[in-house]
């Protein structure tokens, strides 16, 4: 999400920078920076280098700002899947065996629409390993295969593994995160919605 952030800040910074018509760049060449270079004290503050970077921006040509606007809407897209994707390949390594991930997509292309978990039964036995990690997009699902290893991870350690992932669009847009039980974590409160939902009259 900070990432998707940055990239909305710089694209409301692009839009401002393309607001400039040419009368307000004459406007910033003319009067706006000599006006601030002598009667602000707040100058004071930014090195003549920094202060010689803003001048060259705010006095750039509407075509020299719509070349950058272009440039920047290009590239922050492709730097920020370039570093989830090098993330992803980080984590990888420390998570449970699986077919390889894409960028963006993850193993979309990979799990079958239909009857998936037998392609998970055949990867466990493929890779030597009950668990499997499958990517949902950017996000490792671990897959468990065999019954041993369900009830050792979500009974004799329930209190590490029984918690749920973040879940943005249905917990924090919709304002659920604390009050449905899907969107919980693993705690007193989860606890609580448990037995009121397992004793609730049938």
């Amino acid at each position: 999400m900070r990432y998707a952030s940055a990239y909305i800040a710089v694209m409301f910074w692009v839009l401002e920078m393309l607001s400039l018509t040419p009368a307000t760049v004459y406007l910033c060449q003319t009067q706006y920076i000599p006006e601030i270079s002598k009667n602000s004290p707040e100058m004071g503050v930014m090195n003549a280098q920094d202060f010689s970077l803003v001048k060259s921006v705010l006095t750039a040509s509407p075509r020299s700002l719509l070349a950058i606007a272009i440039a920047i809407l290009i590239a922050a897209p492709v730097v920020w899947v370039l570093a989830d994707y090098v993330r992803i390949l980080r984590l990888r390594q420390r998570m449970p065996p699986g077919p390889f991930p894409l960028p963006l997509v993850g193993n979309f292309f990979a799990i079958p629409k239909v009857k998936p978990w037998i392609a998970w039964e055949k990867w466990a036995e493929y890779y030597g390993n009950p668990m499997v990690t499958v990517w949902n997009g950017h996000r490792p699902i671990i897959m468990c295969n065999d019954i041993w290893t369900i009830s050792d991870l979500l009974d004799k350690r329930a209190s590490i593994y029984s918690s749920r992932a973040r879940m943005v669009v249905m917990g924090d847009c919709l304002n659920q995160t604390t009050s449905n039980q899907v969107c919980q974590v693993y705690g007193d409160q989860w606890r609580l919605h448990r037995r009121l939902m397992v004793s609730w009259p049938r």
